[in-house]
């Protein structure tokens, strides 16, 4: 149940990407057919958009969540390479999936994409924390803490540097990526990926090493959690892409569940919330 996340974070969505290894027509009559057609089957994605890399259609906007009941957002976007969809705080991982299954469904026909131009079909789990502070420090602090890396980068660590001067070492990057092959045929993949934002490390710069202010800066960016996991073809028929999004949900579920949740999302927000930087 996703609405188990919506009172531990700022906001928790679904991506699909169809990754493509050929550029896709941009004729308006392929587009907007695609557009019209996820429209009436999804009547709240109602807003077209062109932006600089992508033609989108997005939901009216938030739907006046409570922290209970977060808004929802859909999106669906075309670019070059690619096809996305993308389900904010879903009441239901079903809500999401049947965006992404009408999306992948319809895409190759109105697009004319063929099984020999998929390059893979990946779905995203994120997860924003709201955090202040030195989200390098937090992200350090909870999923590093007494590793041998993690003692280089220790706030309270104190060694002395070049012409005698004393260094209070102060984590300024620390945005861990981690992959791993889910079959032997190194086919379907997953990665997990921790993004601290860049507001502070100017402030980490011009106040240099070991100030309050390198120690405390941060901005009010969310730290975000991505879990990706990504099916590499070749595929035999765009008939199976439902099939075949359906296993990727299987294993990032699982994976979510065993492993992401209570590994590496609980750490960070535990720590978030036992420094009151939340």
């Amino acid at each position: 149940m996703p609405m188990r996340f919506a009172a531990t974070t700022a906001a928790y969505y679904v991506n699909l990407r169809l990754n493509l290894k050929m550029d896709l027509p941009t004729r308006r009559e392929t587009v907007l057919g695609l557009f019209d057609r996820l429209r009436r089957q999804r009547p709240n994605l109602a807003r077209f958009r062109r932006y600089q890399n992508e033609l989108a259609l997005e939901s009216d906007g938030p739907d006046g969540g409570t922290s209970e009941r977060p808004a929802q957002q859909e999106w669906v976007a075309v670019r070059r390479t690619s096809v996305r969809a993308g389900s904010v705080c879903p009441r239901e991982w079903d809500d999401a999936y049947a965006l992404h299954t009408a999306v992948i469904e319809a895409a190759p026909y109105y697009l004319d994409i063929s099984a020999l131009d998929i390059d893979s079909v990946e779905v995203l789990l994120g997860f924003d924390l709201a955090a202040g502070g030195n989200h390098d420090a937090i992200v350090c602090e909870a999923l590093m803490s007494g590793t041998p890396l993690a003692g280089l980068a220790a706030a309270e660590a104190t060694g002395v540097m070049a012409q005698g001067r004393r260094a209070a070492f102060v984590p300024v990057d620390c945005q861990p990526v981690f992959g791993v092959a889910l079959d032997e045929s190194l086919n379907m993949q997953a990665h997990v990926e921790v993004k601290t934002r860049s507001a502070h490390r100017p402030a980490l710069a011009a106040a240099g090493n070991g100030s309050h202010a390198a120690r405390q800066a941060g901005g009010d960016e969310p730290i975000s959690l991505y879990l990706i996991v990504r099916r590499f073809g070749p595929f035999s028929d765009i008939a199976h892409l439902p099939a075949v999004l359906g296993e990727i949900r299987v294993a990032a579920h699982d994976l979510l569940d065993r492993f992401v949740e209570p590994k590496v999302l609980s750490p960070i927000r535990d720590h978030i919330v036992a420094g009151g930087w939340s």
